[in-house]
């Protein structure tokens, strides 16, 4: 009888259980095909999986550091005269930083879109509304706190940022903007006097005409149509690599932001304290 898998949760087959000729990358243990060929060939043991995942941890921190490298090549390239003429010598190419490029076209959000987000979010207020009134107050003055935080407004470079980019991230929102129970529960502690029709009606207040195609039913060419306090946490606190690496790089008096799409560079914004302005690439470079 072929016994169940300790760590799969399947029936092994004979695969399973064949060594092969190969042995461990890490303590060099005969490995079974099937380790050969599922976990890149390291055998079952702890130890060895740790390192091997520690490993594929900083393989993909090196891919992302050569990948960020390659984009800003990119980006300062699409701008280095723009760099040169508008900056002077305060020029860097260490204020260049690439930013995703989102291409989609603003278009009328069609009917079976608004209707597969009405659905969704009456499903999620119903679902608030059966937990007793009670429930709600569990946690809501750290709740709150949180919100106060997440709420505010972000770096302004790094609101340039998405505004440079458009919001490559939104498209995930799709037709449910990340509206669940847990986002209506403290819609609800903050609007008390809100029955479940009048909260509906409050997030359909907001509800665009336009959107991205096939993004997110709140994304506009402006960002996002709803208030930060009646968004998502996710919305409200999601970092992109490029804008990690802002926050964490960005301390000069100015900047120019480079949204790239592969190889290109799409548009282009010259950010400073006291505000930004935006180009595309093709205009700055026709000068």
């Amino acid at each position: 009888m072929i016994p169940e898998s300790r760590h799969l949760g399947r029936r092994e087959t004979e695969s399973d259980l064949t060594y092969s000729e190969s042995r461990c990358c890490h303590c060099g243990r005969p490995i079974t095909f099937s380790q050969q060929h599922t976990f890149e060939g390291v055998c079952e043991d702890a130890k060895c999986r740790f390192i091997q995942v520690k490993s594929w941890a900083e393989k993909k921190r090196i891919d992302d550091a050569m990948r960020l490298q390659e984009r800003r090549a990119v980006a300062v390239s699409a701008c280095e005269d723009q760099m040169r003429t508008e900056l002077g010598s305060q020029y860097s190419a260490n204020q260049v930083f690439p930013v995703p490029a989102m291409q989609r076209e603003l278009v009328v959000l069609p009917a079976v879109r608004r209707s597969a987000f009405v659905d969704h979010l009456s499903t999620s207020v119903e679902e608030s509304y059966r937990e007793n009134e009670d429930s709600l107050l569990d946690d809501d003055e750290q709740d709150l706190e949180e919100l106060e935080i997440q709420a505010s407004d972000p770096l302004p470079i790094l609101s340039a940022a998405c505004g440079t980019c458009r919001g490559g991230c939104c498209y995930n929102g799709g037709t449910h903007a990340f509206v669940s129970k847990k986002l209506i529960d403290r819609t609800r502690r903050l609007n008390p006097e809100l029955t479940p029709s009048g909260l509906i009606e409050l997030y359909l207040s907001y509800l665009p005409k336009l959107s991205f195609d096939d993004s997110c039913v709140y994304h506009l060419d402006t960002g996002c149509a709803l208030p930060r306090i009646l968004r998502a946490e996710l919305c409200n606190s999601f970092e992109c690599e490029d804008l990690q690496f802002i926050r964490e790089q960005s301390n000069a008096s100015s900047a120019l932001l480079v949204a790239i799409n592969s190889a290109t560079a799409i548009r282009i914004t010259k950010f400073n304290p006291s505000g930004a302005s935006q180009s595309s690439a093709s205009s700055m470079d026709d000068g």
